[in-house]
C-alpha cells in the first residue's frame, strides 16, 4: 500500500503558521499581563520584542537554508551536467573510433575483394582468348577435313564413273 501524500508546502505557508503560532503566545502572554494588571512592567514589553527578534531570526535561517539548497542544488545540477557531456564525449568519440576501426577493416576486405576479382577477370579473359584461338584450330581442322572428305568423295565418284563407262 503507498504511504499517504502529503501536501507541498511552500516556505511563506510556513512563514505564516510561524506568524500565527506568535501571534498566539503574543496573545496568551497579553491575557496573562492583563490578568497582573501591571501595565508598567518592562518586561510584557520585551517579550513581543524578543518574540520578533526569535522570528525575524528564524525567518533568516530559513533564508539562509533555501539560500544554501538552491546553490547544493545548482553546484550539483552542474556536476551532473558537466558529467553528462563529458559521458557524451567520451561516447562520441569511442563511436567515431569503433567506426574508423569498422571503416578500415571494410576498406582492406573491399580492396581484397576488389584486387580477387580483377585477377578472376584477368583469367576469364585469359580462357576466352585461349577458347577462341582452339576454335580456330578446330574450324581449320574441320575446315581441312571437310577438303579431303570432298576430295575423297570426289574421286571416289569418277572412278565409279570410270568403272562404269570401260
Amino acid at each position: 500500500m503507498a504511504p499517504p501524500r502529503t501536501a507541498k508546502t511552500s516556505l511563506t505557508s510556513n512563514r505564516q503558521s510561524r506568524k500565527r503560532v506568535v501571534e498566539e503566545v503574543e496573545e496568551t502572554e497579553a491575557r496573562d499581563d492583563t490578568d497582573v494588571l501591571d501595565v508598567d512592567d518592562e518586561a510584557g514589553d520585551e517579550e513581543p520584542q524578543e518574540s520578533q527578534d526569535t522570528s525575524e531570526r528564524l525567518d533568516q535561517m530559513m533564508a539562509k537554508i533555501v539560500n544554501d539548497q538552491r546553490t547544493r542544488h545548482k553546484v550539483d545540477k552542474h556536476v551532473v551536467g558537466k558529467s553528462y557531456n563529458t559521458a557524451c564525449t567520451t561516447l562520441q568519440t569511442s563511436i567515431n573510433a569503433l567506426f574508423d576501426d569498422h571503416e578500415d577493416k571494410a576498406s582492406s576486405a573491399y580492396q581484397v575483394q576488389v584486387k580477387r576479382l580483377k585477377h578472376l577477370l584477368d583469367e576469364k579473359t585469359r580462357l576466352e582468348v585461349a577458347m577462341a584461338d582452339k576454335l580456330k584450330q578446330l574450324q581449320a581442322g574441320y575446315d581441312a577435313h571437310s577438303r579431303d572428305l570432298e576430295l575423297v568423295v570426289n574421286r571416289r565418284i569418277k572412278e565409279m564413273n570410270h568403272a562404269e563407262g570401260i
